[in-house]
């Protein structure tokens, strides 16, 4: 039997912290001017910003399967995994859609949308785990084993739609905006 011995304190620790930030901006502008004829326009915008995130953080006191390993310390053995991820998606889309008519049809059509998507582990793919596994462990003042997932996660979606219509005659301009966020953990 072979043991490790540690005067004072045995810290074990696993700590993740990455900062993920995706950005997505569309712009749409659409303007038809008709004066003796007929004049469309049509325009789209569109914007994603996607985080994906899957990982697994570990602090571990283990031993192999053929070791017969133990640890003993006069002070406190601590085991300690965090993870401390954070994500920001952010998308913005504008559309702005014009009609102007002299004597005819004018028409303008515009149309913008905007999705953030944050997605952190999802199924069993991400993990944070802190363990002592197959060792024998003394400590003087104690033994402490703890996983922490304390990830901050913001989606920001924003969409913005103008249109204006001026004419003798038929002018039409129509416009869309939509913004969508979806966080999954």
């Amino acid at each position: 039997n072979m043991s490790v011995d540690r005067k004072g304190d045995v810290t074990v620790k696993a700590l993740a912290t990455p900062e993920l930030v995706a950005v997505g901006i569309g712009v749409a502008v659409s303007i038809a001017r008709g004066s003796s004829g007929s004049a469309v326009g049509v325009s789209f915008a569109g914007s994603v910003g996607v985080n994906l995130v899957n990982h697994t953080v570990t602090a571990a006191v283990r031993r192999d399967e053929s070791s017969t390993v133990a640890l003993r310390s006069d002070g406190k053995v601590s085991v300690e995994a965090k993870d401390e991820t954070g994500m920001t998606g952010i998308a913005g889309a504008f559309a702005l859609g014009i009609g102007l008519s002299g004597q005819s049809t004018a028409a303008a059509a515009a149309v913008g949308v905007a999705i953030a998507v944050n997605e952190y582990g999802v199924g069993d793919r991400s993990k944070t785990e802190a363990s002592i596994d197959r060792i024998a462990v003394t400590a003087g003042t104690g033994i402490d084993v703890t996983a922490t997932f304390n990830a901050r996660i913001l989606g920001v979606g924003v969409s913005l739609g103008a249109s204006g219509a001026r004419g003798k005659g038929l002018s039409i301009a129509l416009t869309g905006a939509g913004a969508g966020v979806y966080n999954t953990v």
